[in-house]
């Protein structure tokens, strides 16, 4: 909104805006957004009157969940300014509900949530070498293997799920690797053929995100694309990537920023998905690059001090996106 609260022209006829910004607001409350089979997914339904006339007790109200609906009504007037509890909803989480995202609509709001199978710790593919050591992957690239590689690069920060405050200009980013604006994912790669996403980070992304670690990348092919893209923030603009894969002279290469061995429903479904990917080959479009690209634009720097004390990692200059 604009100093006088009204919208500003840009969002006034955009709907996700103007159900945010209404004066009838639908809301809801739940514990999380990653559900397993099996669980009971609740939710309260509450409606917060912004108008300046009250809604008169009866008024009812629709909502659809997980292919499921129902009707909630107001038991009491609701004034202006008031906040009022107006039912609840609970869906038993089943099999069928894993295979796409679920949303939860009432009124004219809505929300997602993901449902995950009951599963373990998912084994990686025999002959895959799982690493975080630069020079063990590189040995066993050089020996034509299959490597998916957890460590650091010549140039690695560790990510957060939210984005730049505002402006990176105003408020200068100490790590611009870090300035980010969410991620893009190539949301039809056969990667993520066992875990559902868009192309961007929706919340069952957030865990993940947290912490995870991001490359800068250079002197790639044209051809290259990365499975998960950082959006770096237009200030800086830089190429950086949490997922990506890449043919390394005769050895495939998988690289992931993800933690894949926290104990929740969304680093175990995506562990899953992952492994079976890499138990299959790789997606046709992926690039070739020459073994030593590794050493050249990959291999971990070393730590440098700057002025201001904080710790950069030593790179080249001629970074290229």
């Amino acid at each position: 909104r604009d100093p006088f609260y009204a919208l500003k022209t840009a969002y006034a006829d955009k709907p996700a805006f103007n159900t945010i910004w209404g004066e009838r607001n639908f809301l809801a409350r739940f514990e999380k957004f990653d559900w397993t089979v099996g669980e009971t997914f609740r939710a309260k339904l509450l409606f917060r009157n912004l108008s300046d006339r009250t809604v008169s007790a009866g008024t009812r109200w629709t909502w659809t969940c997980a292919g499921r609906s129902g009707e909630v009504v107001s038991a009491a007037d609701i004034a202006p300014g008031a906040l009022a509890e107006v039912g609840a909803v609970a869906v038993r989480v089943t099999e069928a509900m894993t295979s796409a995202k679920q949303t939860l609509a009432f009124g004219s709001n809505r929300w997602n949530f993901w449902a995950y199978p009951q599963e373990g710790t998912a084994a990686w593919p025999d002959g895959v070498t799982v690493t975080d050591d630069f020079g063990t992957m590189s040995a066993a690239l050089a020996d034509g293997k299959t490597v998916l590689y957890t460590g650091r690069s010549r140039e690695t920060s560790r990510g957060t799920f939210k984005p730049v405050y505002w402006s990176s200009n105003w408020f200068p980013a100490r790590d611009p690797l870090k300035a980010t604006l969410g991620t893009w994912f190539d949301a039809e790669h056969p990667a993520f053929d066992g875990f559902v996403t868009d192309g961007f980070t929706d919340w069952q992304w957030y865990y993940l995100c947290q912490g995870a670690k991001i490359h800068r990348l250079a002197g790639l092919p044209e051809d290259f694309r990365p499975i998960g893209l950082s959006v770096n923030d237009l200030h800086f603009s830089l190429f950086a990537a949490t997922l990506f894969e890449l043919k390394v002279g005769d050895g495939r290469l998988l690289v992931c920023g993800y933690d894949l061995e926290q104990d929740r429903p969304a680093a175990r479904r995506l562990r899953s998905s992952l492994s079976r990917y890499l138990a299959a080959e790789p997606a046709p479009k992926t690039a070739r690059v020459p073994f030593d690209w590794l050493t050249q634009n990959f291999a971990p720097g070393k730590k440098a001090k700057v002025p201001d004390g904080s710790v950069v990692y030593a790179c080249k200059t001629n970074w290229t996106a």
